[in-house]
């Protein structure tokens, strides 16, 4: 299977589990097909016959850009692990990435040409900016505080 493509079929399950369960089905068909949790799926269309296209213009470990076609609403599937800390913009705007098959990512893309926008950004590699830069700070002025008292003391033992 390709990294990413169109799905214009979805199943559901209630949990994480029975998603598993569902991918044993000897109905289920990853190529055409995704599973999805209840309470996250949008309707679809199961009627109708989607056709996508999907092109992947910029790829590195964090993150990459895809170009896609719908020609009805479906979900552009990613063979990625479902992993916290990825964002998607669609088309400039902050979309929800949802777990399907169990294990792997997908997004919801309404009809049309979209470029969708994938970038892995941790809450953990956030707050590690942030302790980094805040410790730069805190460094600078001990080093300035520091080289000014040494400063003062230099002037002080020459006037005595």
């Amino acid at each position: 299977m390709p990294f990413a493509f169109g799905v214009f079929e979805t199943k559901t399950a209630t949990t994480t589990a029975a998603m598993f369960d569902l991918m044993f089905d000897p109905g289920f068909v990853p190529a055409k097909q995704i599973i999805l949790l209840q309470n996250q799926a949008k309707p679809l269309d199961s009627f109708a016959k989607g056709l996508a296209t999907v092109e992947i213009v910029k790829q590195s470990d964090d993150k990459f850009l895809i170009k896609a076609d719908f020609s009805q609403p479906g979900y552009l599937f990613l063979s990625q692990n479902f992993v916290p800390g990825w964002q998607a913009k669609i088309d400039q705007r902050s979309v929800e990435i949802i777990r399907a098959n169990g294990a792997f990512s997908a997004v919801y893309l309404p009809a049309g040409k979209h470029q969708i926008n994938f970038v892995f950004r941790p809450i953990s590699f956030v707050v590690g900016c942030w302790i980094t830069f805040i410790t730069l700070v805190l460094l600078m002025v001990y080093l300035l505080f520091y080289a000014s008292n040494l400063i003062f003391k230099k002037r002080n033992s020459q006037t005595n």
